[in-house]
């Protein structure tokens, strides 16, 4: 491996570690509303309760409420629902 490749590797590596550590923390108290906004794979998560586990595990006593609003297919450019007029 040329040591140019390995270099960038290196600073690949080392930027990836400073950006995971750098990720915003959410303080969930109790009671909190945990709200999930999005598209595909945040619609896809409601057959699988890994996430909902994961956070229910960490914060055993904060009485959350998990809500997945996420849907597919929904995008600004294009929404096919029967009611609305079609371009």
């Amino acid at each position: 491996m040329p040591a140019s490749n390995l270099c960038n590797l290196l600073l690949i590596c080392s930027s990836l570690m400073i950006s995971i550590s750098s990720y915003a923390k959410i303080d969930l108290e109790k009671g909190n509303v945990v709200t999930l906004v999005g598209s595909g794979m945040g619609s896809r998560m409601v057959h699988y309760g890994h996430f909902e586990t994961e956070i229910f595990l960490r914060f055993p006593n904060a009485n959350l409420t998990i809500r997945n609003i996420c849907d597919e297919g929904n995008t600004p450019g294009f929404r096919p629902h029967p009611s609305r007029e079609q371009q």
